[in-house]
């Protein structure tokens, strides 16, 4: 639709940090919970102006329409703040949850939907390897290699 009638399209490629620590040190029914409250959080968050969807695992989605670069980092950033904030809610002790976040918004001249997952989705393997927790936009990693591809 993007594409038809032009308009921005950002993407947020969501990762829940040491998932699988998580399930490992707290049990996969924790882990469940953390899934449950991450996606509540989210859901709640975006209400009217972006969509959600849980790709799998621990990994979801944000589909940010008609936002720009800026507004799209700006939504992200507090999606960021509000999945850290779901800890307290589950009283583990020892639990932090946090998730980094890989932005990408479509370029009109040369992305399709494949580009611009790819984009987001090596932003958001950057931002892990530089210490989670944080968004990183795909456009200040042009000519960065892909920490998947090493």
């Amino acid at each position: 639709q993007a594409r038809v009638q032009p308009q921005a399209l950002a993407i947020g490629f969501l990762d829940i940090d040491l998932f699988k620590d998580i399930n490992d040190q707290h049990g996969h029914e924790v882990g469940d919970q953390v899934l449950v409250a991450v996606a509540r959080a989210l859901g709640t968050s975006v209400r009217n102006h972006a969509d959600v969807i849980r790709m799998g695992g621990e990994e979801f989605l944000v589909l940010l329409p008609g936002a720009g670069r800026a507004a799209a980092a700006a939504r992200l950033e507090d999606l960021r703040l509000k999945v850290a904030a779901v800890t307290p809610g589950l009283g583990i002790p020892g639990l932090n949850v946090s998730a980094s976040i890989g932005l990408a918004v479509l370029r009109a001249d040369s992305d399709d939907l494949a580009g611009l997952l790819r984009r987001a989705d090596h932003a958001m393997y950057c931002a892990k390897r530089a210490g989670r927790n944080q968004v990183f936009d795909a456009e200040a990693l042009a000519g960065q290699p892909d920490p998947q591809a090493a």
